[in-house]
This record gives structure tokens, C-alpha cells and sequence, in this order.
């Protein structure tokens, strides 16, 4: 829980378009090669 209420405040601390469009992109990224059948 902690960890993840640190990337909260990192976040709100860095908010950017450009950060915004890198989270994009990763999770894309991250989640566009999994198998569908899955």
C-alpha cells in the first residue's frame, strides 16, 4: 500500500501530457503482446 501511495504523489507531483502519454504508451506496450486466448 505504501508503495503504491508513492506513485500516487509521484503522479500528482510530475503530471505532465508528456507523462501522461509515456504511461500510455507502457501499458500498451506492456499489454498489447499478451495472447488474447489467455
Amino acid at each position: 500500500m505504501k508503495e503504491r501511495l508513492r506513485y500516487d504523489l509521484y503522479y500528482i507531483e510530475n503530471w505532465s501530457l508528456a507523462l501522461d502519454a509515456k504511461i500510455l504508451w507502457m501499458t500498451v506496450w506492456r499489454f498489447g503482446f499478451i495472447d488474447p486466448n489467455l
